[in-house]
C-alpha cells in the first residue's frame, strides 16, 4: 500500500504539467487540411491506353527516350483504370532509367491484356 501512495504522490504533479503543456500546444498546432488532388484528371478508358501504348511500342524498340517521355507525359496526366495503374507507373520508371528490355516486356504483357479485355 506505501508503494502505490508513493506512486500516486508522484504522479499527480506529473499529470498537472503534462496538461499544461499539452493545452499550451494545442493553440499552436495549425489545423490539417483535407487531403485533395490541386487537379482532376481525365479518366482514360481501355481504348485511349491502347491508342497510346501502340504508339509507344516502336519507340521503344528503337529506344527512342525523348519521344517516349513526351507520350508518358500524356499517360501521367490521365487517370488510368485501377488494374492498370500499377503497370503504367512501372512502365514509366524504366523508360525514365532507360531500360527498354524490361518496358518492352511490360508494354507487351499490357498490350495482351488490353487485346483480350483483362
Amino acid at each position: 500500500k506505501q508503494g502505490r501512495d508513493d506512486i500516486t504522490n508522484l504522479l499527480a504533479p506529473f499529470d498537472g504539467a503534462l496538461r499544461l503543456v499539452l493545452d499550451s500546444l494545442a493553440g499552436i498546432s495549425t489545423p490539417v487540411k483535407e487531403a485533395r488532388p490541386d487537379k482532376v484528371m481525365p479518366t482514360a478508358d481501355r481504348t485511349t491506353l491502347m491508342s497510346l501504348v501502340e504508339k509507344m511500342e516502336p519507340l521503344i524498340q528503337k529506344r527512342s527516350p525523348k519521344p517516349l517521355k513526351t507520350i508518358m507525359e500524356e499517360v501521367s496526366g490521365l487517370s488510368w483504370p485501377e488494374e492498370y495503374q500499377n503497370d503504367m507507373s512501372n512502365l514509366y520508371k524504366l523508360i525514365n532509367k532507360y531500360k527498354f528490355r524490361e518496358a518492352a516486356e511490360l508494354l507487351t504483357s499490357i498490350v495482351s491484356r488490353l487485346k483480350n479485355g483483362e
